[in-house]
């Protein structure tokens, strides 16, 4: 595009590509008959040196004559925008544009936009401004497919709209699917650092465990030995010990004369069970009983005195010698 060159072609912003090229037109917005500047308010091009004010005024008078006009015109305009805003003083750049190019912001920005987007391009003949229009707000990775359908199809402006409304929907779609997918897999991982923790956890429970278990070893093989050493310790002292000498222990036999009166007792109590014979004093039932037990007792001792001499010879003696010399006293106390 011939009149994308940076610079403001007269002849294009009056009559477009074809147009004669001409100093200065005189109808133009802002210059009087003889193409002098129009005075303008003083607040907006305060403190700005009198050439970027010239400038900006140039600037804004051929946005004017280019909104509204073709595809070329639109785009220029944009690039004439994008020139002014650069010039322009800090935080007076709306005012500017309101005052001095008289374009809604909204606008301005669309067109600037399409400069952008499509300024530096060879664009197909067919493709118009409302096309470029619609064609920024589809995709970016669609904008040239679309732009070569559209021109090769003789799409509508209608019906590009409605193309780029169902890219859009579908990519829409496809974030929200991406955006589940990142979910799951934020979870996944979540999930996987936390099998990962647990493994960790187990792996160090088993290496514990296996600590515990070869300690535990361990002492059941020294205990073994333990025992082995003792037994071999036991058989070694068996071996050493002398032959016990056979011990005869004599049990006294209850006195006959007392055998036959506990005899005598015994009877007479099965004969007061029957009912026959005189009943017989509390006393003499506990004397029947004590006598008894007295007897029990004395053939458990002999045969403790037995099991004791069997571990220890000498010290079954030293309890002999004792029970004998109770049953002496005993035998005193009776012949007393």
């Amino acid at each position: 595009m011939s009149e994308l060159n940076g610079q403001l072609d007269m002849g294009a912003l009056i009559g477009g590509a074809g147009a004669q090229a001409n100093p200065m037109p005189k109808a133009m917005e802002g210059y009087d008959a003889d193409g002098a500047l129009l005075d303008y308010a003083p607040d907006i091009y305060a403190d700005v040196a009198e050439d970027a004010a010239n400038r900006l005024r140039y600037l804004a008078a051929g946005i004017r004559s280019d909104f509204d006009a073709a595809r070329e015109r639109v785009l220029h305009a944009g690039m004439l925008l994008l020139e002014a805003r650069g010039r322009c003083p800090e935080g007076r750049w709306l005012q500017w544009l309101k005052e001095e190019a008289r374009v809604p912001e909204r606008t301005a920005q669309e067109s600037m936009q399409l400069f952008e987007t499509f300024g530096a391009r060879e664009l197909p003949e067919n493709i118009s401004k409302s096309h470029l229009v619609e064609l920024l707000r589809a995709p970016e990775a669609d904008r040239d497919a679309l732009m070569e359908r559209a021109a090769a199809d003789e799409m509508s402006t209608r019906q590009l709209k409605e193309e780029i409304r169902q890219l859009r929907e579908q990519y829409q779609k496809s974030q929200v699917s991406i955006h589940d997918l990142h979910v799951e897999l934020e979870t996944a991982e979540r999930a996987r650092d936390s099998l990962a923790g647990d493994l960790k956890r187990a792996e160090a429970d088993r290496d514990a465990m296996a600590g515990r278990m070869e300690d535990a070893v361990k002492r059941a093989n020294d205990q073994t030995q333990r025992a082995r050493d003792a037994q071999g310790e036991l058989a070694r002292l068996k071996a050493q010990a002398p032959e016990p000498e056979r011990v005869e222990v004599t049990v006294e036999k209850v006195p006959d004369d007392v055998a036959a009166e506990l005899e005598r007792l015994r009877a007479e109590n099965e004969a007061l069970k029957s009912g026959q014979g005189r009943q017989r004093s509390a006393l003499v039932e506990q004397f029947v009983y004590l006598t008894k037990r007295f007897n029990v007792s004395f053939s458990e001792l002999m045969g403790l005195i037995v099991d004791i001499r069997a571990e220890d010879a000498g010290k079954a003696e030293e309890c002999l010698a004792t029970f004998r010399k109770v049953l002496d006293a005993l035998r005193g106390k009776l012949g007393a």
